[in-house]
């Protein structure tokens, strides 16, 4: 791998956690600072250059930017990148749209403050960013067309933000931005490869709209939201979009699993509705009330995160067997989790998780579904009908042995033990008792007694 040339443009000021790089071709290069460390540079100025071996990161997750397997740093650049560059200077409307027709391949603002921006129908054949600027009014760009990527990181806004209706040809980057002020966030009817929310935003006082987009890639949010997530298909009959389409969404998500850069807290709603996710990952997050209804996802997981109210999942049609269609693991949800009138293909995981109100799955349609409730801890688990716990097999009703469940055992006999004796509970709570006597059927087949109680209240068939 031959050595490229790159310029650091920006470096995030508050923990210098990534850099933005120029390359040779004039692009702007997102760079994580593990990716810096591994090679001994600690930190990276603007201004300063970089002879490096350098590839895109494959991405599977959140993963962005620049892949390095050497470096060299060099304070004093052989040459200037070429680039229209503005430094600690003041725009207002008509200032910003001369800027953005200046003949130039990329344009960057670093440092500027903005007055009022309300500009519509651009379309532009330049790369533009925003560094460490400060929006102290309200910045719309509506309907406007821009080529590769559109950067804002470190950026301050204090009132509205709006790329409404906007096309924008590769990713969004809006890391480590503050939308602290009384204004919302608008990304309605949005397109876009990538949208980076994360690494310690700062939500807003309004709603953060996700309305009607289209991300073929991945939605990653990260950081204190004060008010609603919306994310909804079709939000009124303004547009012409039906349904919104995500190709993965991850919450609170690491681009290092060791580190905890990206914790996140929506102190609101998180809703979705009539959109399609392909994936919705939460990950070491804090939500009041999430809702989903009417979306068709391959799978919904969420890993050491907290729903402090209410969890709902309705109309939601899971379409990939290979995964978990639903997965709580270490998690908790604090008051009542509903589920009802699903299409769910996979598995369903409770495990190792807390629902302190009860949990109702009513009405599901449940297809090659297996149930993992090990050290799941609920006040009252209600199934509806109570039909859909069974296998779908062929049963004798001279059999010795009840119906199977579509619980999945254990390896160890105690631990199976230990979900029977939590569904017979659970049974006997909802006044569902044959389905109590047969697990307690299996309860007393997994555990360990002598031959006679095994004989006369359960024995593992051959």
């Amino acid at each position: 791998m031959s050595y490229k040339t790159f310029h650091c443009i920006f470096t995030e000021p508050k923990h210098s956690r990534f850099s933005v790089l120029l390359n040779e071709n004039n692009g702007l290069q997102f760079v994580y600072w593990l990716e810096l460390k591994k090679l001994g540079i600690r930190h990276l100025s603007h201004g300063e250059e970089l002879c490096a071996q350098a590839s895109l990161k494959p991405q599977d997750t959140i993963e962005r930017g620049l892949l390095m397997s050497a470096a060299v740093c060099f304070e004093a650049p052989a040459a200037a990148p070429d680039m229209l560059l503005f430094e600690n200077e003041s725009f207002d409307q008509q200032r910003l749209a001369d800027a953005l027709q200046q003949k130039a391949a990329l344009i960057v603002f670093r440092q500027c403050r903005f007055d009022l921006v309300n500009l519509e129908g651009l379309t532009l054949n330049k790369t533009c960013a925003f560094f460490d600027c400060d929006f102290a009014e309200d910045f719309r760009l509506i309907s406007c067309r821009f080529p590769g990527n559109l950067w804002f990181c470190s950026s301050r806004f204090n009132k509205h933000f709006s790329l409404k209706s906007s096309h924008i040809e590769a990713s969004l980057h809006l890391e480590s931005c503050d939308f602290g002020g009384p204004g919302g966030v608008s990304l309605r009817g949005l397109e876009a490869e990538n949208v980076y929310m994360d690494f310690g935003v700062q939500g807003c006082e309004d709603i953060v709209w996700l309305n009607e987009i289209t991300v073929q890639g991945v939605v990653s949010i990260g950081g204190t939201f004060y008010n609603d997530i919306e994310v909804i298909g079709n939000q009124d009959d303004e547009t012409d979009i039906q349904r919104g389409r995500i190709g993965a969404m991850y919450i609170g998500c690491e681009l290092y699993a060791s580190e905890t850069a990206n914790t996140t807290s929506i102190q609101a709603k998180l809703a979705i509705k009539n959109c399609d996710v392909g994936r919705l990952i939460i990950n070491n997050t804090a939500i009041k009330n999430m809702a989903l209804s009417q979306c068709e996802t391959e799978t919904i997981g969420l890993v050491d995160s907290t729903i402090e109210k209410d969890l709902s999942l309705s109309q939601v049609e899971f379409s990939q067997p290979e995964s978990a269609s639903l997965s709580m693991q270490r998690s908790s949800v604090e008051r009542h989790m509903r589920v009802f009138n699903n299409r769910v293909v996979g598995n369903i995981v409770l495990q190792n998780s807390t629902i302190d109100g009860n949990a109702y799955f009513e009405d599901n349609e449940l297809d090659r579904c297996k149930l993992q409730l090990n050290r799941l801890s609920a006040s009252r688990l209600v199934f509806l009908p109570i039909q859909e716990m069974y296998v779908k097999q062929r049963y004798f009703p001279l059999s010795l042995t009840p119906k199977q469940f579509i619980v999945e055992e254990q390896e160890n006999a105690d631990k199976t033990a230990e979900i029977y004796c939590s569904l017979k509970n659970w049974f006997s709570d909802t006044g569902q008792l044959d389905a109590e006597d047969d697990a307690y059927f299996f309860m007393r087949q997994n555990q360990p007694h002598y031959a006679i109680t095994r004989l006369l209240f359960g024995k593992r068939s051959i």
